[in-house]
């Protein structure tokens, strides 16, 4: 059974490397333009026991948004998921950068309305540090990579 196991993953491995090697990234016949990742950074567990996010995804070249970022924080008091509604080009500081628009769904404590936003976000390719939070040390890491 674990030998039968390991090969399906093996072969859907390699199915997966297959299909990425075959060409542009398309989903329903759109493109991927861009990638994006974000990681929480802090602060000290201590201030927000129990913080764990992360996520990812895909920008279409629609202006739609694939991928999403989950945030769990106080031992899993506060749940939150995070997901791209939409995006656009656009230009920060003369250099290109996303327009990335979000949602905010608040999972417990239930009681918390949704909140939507927007937040122009450099085209580097490398991690971007963010201070959300005003305290003047970086508590996000942002990345958004062209696709080839």
């Amino acid at each position: 059974m674990r030998r039968a196991v390991v090969l399906g993953l093996s072969a859907v491995l390699a199915l997966g490397v297959l299909a990425l090697a075959a060409g542009p990234v398309q989903a329903g016949g759109r493109k991927v333009e861009y990638t994006f990742s974000a990681a929480y950074l802090g602060p000290l567990p201590e201030v927000v026991p129990g913080i764990v996010t992360g996520g990812g995804g895909a920008l279409f070249d629609d202006g739609s948004v694939r991928g999403n970022l989950a945030i769990s924080a106080g031992q899993g008091q506060f749940i939150a998921h995070v997901y791209g509604t939409e995006w656009t080009e656009t230009i920060l500081n003369s250099a290109p950068a996303i327009w990335f628009c979000f949602t905010v769904h608040f999972i417990k404590p239930m009681d918390m309305p949704d909140e939507a936003d927007c937040l122009p976000a450099p085209v580097t390719g490398g991690p971007l540090f963010f201070d959300l939070d005003g305290d003047g040390k970086a508590d996000w890491m942002i990345r958004i990579s062209p696709v080839n």
